[in-house]
């Protein structure tokens, strides 16, 4: 992603963000989309409060899709042949990241965007199979796991209940 960014002129820092040097910067807007989970929030969330100016937002965004027809707990029949029931795709934690943020001195508001989706089972299974705990099944594993959930999807695809979700944190 940074050589792209590069070859459109964009100015790209690759480090993660505990190692990277803010060298003396500060910022109206700190923002994870889709990544605050990789990060150690007893370092990061310090880091943060360092870097934000006076009136300074830190936002962390991301999407929970619950399937509702085939239902999750549908789904979760199958994913159990394969991994934990803790690594199948779930709703993610946004209240306990909420708790850790305000824990660590941030006011915090947190916000929801509800909508209702359709997905085709190819569209599905394609965004399902780009999550780490996918790749990294045994390529005859991964295929048995998309024939399965392919054959329980069928042909009307999967309806899903989809929030936009954002934590908005002030120090």
């Amino acid at each position: 992603m940074a050589a792209i960014a590069w070859e459109k002129g964009i100015v790209t820092e690759v480090a993660t963000f505990e190692t990277w040097d803010p060298a003396g910067r500060t910022f109206d807007l700190v923002v994870f989309a889709a990544s605050f989970h990789w990060v150690d929030p007893a370092v990061a969330l310090p880091k943060v409060r360092r870097i934000l100016r006076a009136g300074g937002t830190l936002a962390l965004l991301w999407n929970r899709l619950t399937p509702v027809r085939p239902t999750r707990d549908d789904f979760a029949l199958i994913y159990s042949d394969y991994m934990d029931a803790d690594s199948a795709p779930a709703d993610g934690r946004f209240d306990e990241i909420g708790a850790a943020v305000s824990s660590a001195g941030f006011t915090v508001t947190q916000r929801t965007y509800p909508r209702d989706l359709h997905y085709s089972g190819q569209q599905w299974l394609d965004h399902a199979f780009t999550h780490s705990n996918h790749l990294t099944l045994d390529a005859a594993e991964a295929n048995e796991l998309r024939r399965r959930l392919a054959d329980r999807i069928g042909p009307d695809g999967v309806a899903v209940h989809a929030e936009a979700l954002a934590v908005l944190a002030a120090p």
